[in-house]
């Protein structure tokens, strides 16, 4: 497909989550795919490029795919960066003869302590991503085909061309009758 303007969408669901691709396309000379990957799926960043690749030859395309978990995220803790923060503080403590204990609730807020644990992607997974990419394509295509097929009737009403030869209906005015004024005032 030569891709032109438009705009698809699809979406799916498995047990444990849900998946939204949208994608948008403007005319471009080239094929241009912008990705916006939920960090669970940038992993697939190179397959996804591929399966557009095959299917558009032109355009930029801004691909923005949502992954939401529908169950209970579990969370997991990074132990050797607290174990290192628990240290650091002792040894502060020690050092400049400092009062108090470590909080629990300034380790619980540093960056990367506690994160979502990483569940492993499945068969179902993958497969179901390949699909609503698959699905989101179709319906870009039908988008595209909608807009364009209007265009192509009322160009083929509105156009005055037959199959001979393009004619002007009428000759150019000699040079000398041609007007020297612009369309803008000089005021």
């Amino acid at each position: 497909m030569r891709s032109m303007t438009g705009f698809g969408r699809a979406t799916a669901a498995g047990d444990n989550f849900s998946i939204t691709v949208e994608l948008k396309t403007v005319n471009n000379r080239f094929l241009d795919v912008n990705l916006r990957l939920s960090s669970e799926v940038q992993s697939l960043e190179t397959a996804i490029k591929r399966t557009i690749g095959n299917r558009l030859s032109r355009g930029r395309v801004d691909v923005n795919l949502q992954y939401e978990r529908n169950n209970e995220v579990s969370y997991e803790i990074n132990r050797p960066m607290i174990t290192g923060y628990l240290a650091a503080m002792r040894s502060m403590k020690d050092e400049f003869d400092l009062a108090g204990e470590p909080d629990l609730n300034v380790i619980a807020r540093l960056p990367n302590v506690v994160v979502p644990s990483k569940e492993e992607a499945g068969p179902e997974f993958f497969t179901a991503i390949e699909t609503v990419l698959a699905d989101a394509l179709d319906d870009l295509e039908k988008c595209v085909r909608r807009r364009v097929r209007p265009s192509l009737t009322n160009l083929a009403q509105d156009s005055p061309v037959s199959n001979r030869a393009c004619r002007p209906s009428r000759r150019s005015p000699p040079r000398s009758e041609l007007s020297t004024t612009s369309g803008c005032s000089s005021e």
